[in-house]
C-alpha cells in the first residue's frame, strides 16, 4: 500500500511521507538547484506589475504592497501510485506554470492559455531512492497512479479536456 501522508512545502527540494500509522517513514531529498528569482523574469514581472498597479487605481496601491518570493518552489506537483512510489514534478518555471501566458511565453492576463507544459518528474521508491524520471506531454495535467499508469486530463490545443492515461514502462 501506499503512504498515509506526504508533506512538502516547495520550499525546499524535500518531502517528509508519513506511514498509515501517523509516524514519519522516510524523508526524501534531492539535489537543489539556484531558484533565485532574477534576472529576466524579475525585471518583466516588475514592469508588469507597475503597469497593472498603474491601471488599477487606487487598488495599485495595495497591489505594490503585496509581498514577492525571493524564489522559486522546489517543485510543483507530488503524486503518490499504488505501489508507495512518490512522483514529484519539477516546477517549470514561472512563465511555465502561470496559466496565463502566451505563444511567446510572455505572460498575458487578458489572454490566457490554460494548457499545462511539458515537464519531468522524479519517481523515488517506498525506501525513497530516485527509482526513475519520466516526461509528461504538454497539455497533461496528471493526477493519480495505479498499476503503473497514470491518469490525468489532457487539454488539447483548443482548450477541450479528455481523459487520458498513460502507462509508465520501465526499461
Amino acid at each position: 500500500s501506499g503512504p498515509g501522508l506526504i508533506v512538502g512545502t516547495a520550499e525546499a527540494p524535500e518531502l517528509h511521507v508519513f506511514g498509515s500509522d501517523g509516524e514519519l517513514a522516510r524523508i526524501i531529498r534531492w539535489p537543489d538547484e539556484p531558484r533565485d528569482i532574477t534576472g529576466p523574469f524579475l525585471e518583466t514581472w516588475s514592469e508588469l506589475a507597475r503597469e497593472w498597479a498603474d491601471e488599477a487605481g487606487p487598488l495599485g496601491e495595495v497591489l505594490e504592497t503585496l509581498p514577492r518570493a525571493d524564489y522559486f518552489p522546489a517543485y510543483m506537483d507530488l503524486l503518490a501510485s499504488d505501489r508507495g512510489e512518490v512522483m514529484v514534478g519539477e516546477y517549470p518555471g514561472p512563465l511555465g506554470a502561470w496559466p496565463m501566458r502566451r505563444d511567446d511565453d510572455s505572460p498575458d492576463i487578458f489572454r490566457p492559455t490554460l494548457r499545462m507544459p511539458e515537464r519531468d518528474w522524479m519517481v523515488f521508491d517506498s525506501s525513497g531512492l530516485l527509482e526513475a524520471s519520466f516526461r509528461t506531454p504538454e497539455g497533461f495535467e496528471p493526477y493519480q497512479v495505479r498499476d503503473s499508469t497514470i491518469w490525468g486530463v489532457y487539454t488539447d490545443d483548443l482548450d477541450i479536456e479528455s481523459v487520458r492515461a498513460y502507462r509508465l514502462e520501465r526499461r
